[in-house]
């Protein structure tokens, strides 16, 4: 059982390397000058290395992409409930307002007097 764990190991540690070379392409060797087409190896190996450094700027650009939208996918939870936690700091500027009041002067600009997108003539009953 040791033995083909360790078989088994092996054996997907050398796929990994074999996938991870198509993710992060190894760049090319430099060619040797002696060729009688030095020009053709030349632009051959700028290309090639081209490619290999694009790619991997893809991949880094690609990671960052998706921390950044792991880290915004954590956080949102966390931004509702505070923004939800302080409705009840401002729900006295909205009764106020929808009784035709001004609301204070410190009040957030979202709770504007200026703001209607809801019916103002509404009856609010407090229960």
């Amino acid at each position: 059982s040791s033995i083909s764990d360790h078989n088994a190991t092996t054996r997907n540690w050398r796929i990994a390397k074999e996938l991870a070379r198509h993710v992060w392409p190894p760049l090319p060797a430099l060619p040797p000058t002696i060729h009688r087409d030095h020009e053709d190896s030349m632009q051959r190996y700028e290309s090639e290395t081209q490619h290999a450094l694009s790619m991997r700027k893809r991949v880094v650009v690609a990671l960052g992409l998706m921390l950044a939208g792991k880290g915004v996918t954590i956080a949102t939870p966390f931004l509702f409930k505070s923004l939800v936690d302080a409705l009840p700091d401002y729900a006295h500027v909205l009764i106020l307002h929808l009784h035709g009041r001004s609301p204070p002067r410190n009040t957030p600009p979202w709770f504007s007097p200026n703001c209607h997108s809801y019916d103002s003539t509404a009856n609010l009953r407090l229960v």
